[in-house]
């Protein structure tokens, strides 16, 4: 079935084994053309092979079938950022950093996005929300060393 090709290749994708994930999610897409799951992991692997033209219509479709997935909106606004679509990439993470205020990471590459279309005071407001963001994520890490065993970086 479409979700147990998925739940493979993630378990795939998560020892970094993104040739092997790929192929899973695309047989899962082959059964189920609409699958999430599917299309946001084809999408990941082929960001984190380069092929960013690619994974962005991936990433398209993957919001189309879930529009609140704020990963789906992260990956394709890097992207789209990688493939020098700034304007459309502080669309996507300025969403995704709507839809989950904590995710550093959306803060983070929103301000590379501004960066990239030289609005420097947005750039800096991005990056000021990510530092605060990790800040706080180190006070928890201190508050409670028992739940987090290894330091975030």
């Amino acid at each position: 079935s479409a979700d147990v090709l998925v739940a493979l290749a993630d378990l795939e994708r998560a020892k970094l084994a993104f040739a092997e994930a790929r192929g899973h999610y695309a047989k899962a897409l082959e059964l189920a053309p609409s699958s999430y799951g599917a299309l946001y992991g084809l999408g990941t692997c082929d960001s984190y092979a380069g092929e960013h033209a690619t994974a962005v219509g991936f990433f398209r479709r993957a919001v189309r079938v879930a529009g609140d997935s704020a990963p789906a909106r992260l990956g394709l606004g890097i992207s789209l950022l990688q493939t020098g679509d700034a304007a459309a990439a502080v669309t996507e993470l300025g969403e995704a950093a709507r839809l989950e205020p904590r995710m550093r990471q959306a803060h983070y590459q929103l301000g590379r996005a501004y960066q990239a279309l030289g609005r420097s005071p947005d750039a800096e407001a991005a990056f000021g929300k990510a530092r605060e963001l990790l800040e706080q994520e180190r006070q928890a890490d201190e508050a409670h060393p028992d739940l987090n065993p290894e330091p975030r970086r």
